[in-house]
């Protein structure tokens, strides 16, 4: 005899659903760099992402 379908079930309450997904802001990383190769090395960096809309523009320096 065939397994009967299963029933999908209802959530238990509309305050245990995940909130709905939401960008995160434009932000701003500051980096040091050190390193050694043929003698010291150091430097900065900075990579910000850009939030427009559902979409980022990333740009380094």
């Amino acid at each position: 005899m065939p397994a009967a379908p299963l029933a999908a079930e209802a959530p238990a309450s509309a305050s245990s659903a995940s909130p709905p997904f939401e960008w995160p802001a434009s932000t701003r990383l500051s980096y040091k760099l050190t390193g050694s190769v043929r003698g010291e090395v150091n430097g900065d960096a900075q990579v910000e992402w850009v939030r427009e809309g559902s979409r980022y523009q990333c740009t380094w320096t």
